[in-house]
């Protein structure tokens, strides 16, 4: 297990090193670079001509670039790469990326209850690493793995009991995509009666300073060309993994993908009405951490979110599926913990999303046409449900089945 496990990290650090160089003058990193340094001149990236400014300026980047499409405190962020040359830059890229990941897995260790043997470690760090979601990931220059980590951070704040801090984290991780926004009340869902408004008010006050940063024109901007502009990826057409692409899918896939007008407002009418009702539920959900006191419901909550935030978001590409690294974690140490069938059914599942998640961008039916082509590319999206139901489970079985004890709040699981 060991020397599988160093296999695939080597594999996957021999894999990324060998495409990196090239990525470096294409997207997203161009995307990135030319923002920032519109950003920094004063300009506005959402209704400037990327390719144009990259011509005109006579900057490296080789990329086919569409409008600026992240939202404006990312963007924001961006001004800081034009301060290095792109070679620079694009390491410096890089290296927050692989940061990234060493956060995500040194805290996923810290967090999980589990005595894993260092090629059982060997082995889940080679199979995150050697993943369809990683090598989409820096392959596209993305930005999925610094936002999981700000996540992941957060979390562990709060399980230290450090409030404002936790705060501060679930919000910066939120606001950068915006669709994060979805594990940002966690503090709040987690807080007891007394502490819950304290939550609100440390959240909503650094929320309010994030949106503050980036100029309102670039604000008004991206609402009304972004949002707009974004809507077409919801149709199902292309290998998206969210619970609106899923639903819009199902009903264009008869008119291939090209449904009526009036079929496909009402669809993504009803689409938009179950990522609502998702996200509520999910958070409802997560208020029931205070009957279970225990590790394991609290990791099973936060996995919850992070499941939720890509089936809700308005659109998640392969790369997204790097928010699915710590669910996965909790769901191996967790079969590792049980016994006997029980122990057989998490495995099951355990490896039937390890499957899914390397179907990402892929097709299992590539000659099918209609309703069982949409099915045959959302691998992922299935997978994503068995884990949410099976993390629901969990959480409200421990809930029935804990004592009765004191409103569960911050520095509760040390």
């Amino acid at each position: 297990m060991a020397g599988l496990g160093a296999a695939l990290i080597l594999g996957a650090i021999s894999t990324i090193a060998e495409f990196l160089p090239e990525r470096s003058i294409k997207n997203d990193f161009a995307f990135a670079y030319i923002s920032g340094r519109i950003l920094r001149q004063g300009g506005n990236p959402y209704t400037t001509n990327l390719m144009k400014y990259n011509s005109t300026e006579k900057l490296p980047f080789r990329a086919n670039m569409g409008p600026a499409t992240n939202p404006p405190l990312l963007l924001w962020s961006y001004q800081v790469l034009p301060l290095f040359r792109p070679a620079t830059a694009f390491a410096l890229w890089v290296t927050i990326e692989v940061l990234s990941v060493l956060v995500i897995l040194l805290t996923s260790s810290r967090l999980v209850n589990t005595h894993w043997s260092c090629a059982g470690w060997l082995l889940a760090i080679g199979l995150t690493l050697y993943s369809t979601p990683m090598f989409h990931h820096f392959w596209y220059s993305q930005v999925q793995l610094p936002i999981v980590a700000l996540l992941m951070t957060g979390f562990w704040l709060w399980r230290r009991g450090r409030a404002t801090g936790a705060c501060s984290f679930f919000v910066l991780g939120g606001v950068l995509k915006l669709y994060g926004l979805t594990c940002a009340p966690f503090p709040i869902l987690a807080a007891s009666a007394r502490t819950r408004f304290s939550m609100m008010a440390r959240s909503l006050i650094f929320l309010l300073f994030c949106l503050c940063l980036p100029r309102e024109e670039i604000w008004i901007s991206f609402f009304r060309n972004v949002v707009p502009y974004m809507g077409q990826f919801r149709g199902g057409r292309f290998f998206s993994y969210t619970l609106v692409s899923f639903i819009n899918g199902l009903v264009a896939a008869p008119y291939e993908f090209s449904p009526p007008a009036l079929i496909a407002r009402v669809t993504s009418l009803l689409a938009f009405g179950c990522v609502a009702t998702l996200l509520i539920y999910t958070w409802a959900v997560c208020t029931l951490l205070h009957k279970a006191n225990d590790t394991e419901t609290a990791n099973a909550c936060f996995s919850l979110l992070l499941i939720a935030t890509v089936l809700c978001s308005p659109v998640a590409w392969s790369h997204y599926l790097v928010f699915l690294i710590f669910p996965m974690i909790c769901l191996a140490a967790e079969a590792k913990a049980a016994t006997g069938w029980t122990r057989i059914q998490i495995g099951i599942l355990l490896v039937l999303n390890l499957v899914a998640i390397n179907l990402a961008g892929s097709n299992v039916f590539p000659r099918a046409t209609g309703l069982l082509r949409h099915l045959g590319g959302s691998a992922p999206t299935f997978g994503m449900a068995l884990l949410y139901y099976h993390f629901v489970k969990q959480i409200r079985q421990s809930a029935r089945t804990a004592r009765v004890s004191p409103p569960v709040g911050l520095g509760t699981y040390i």
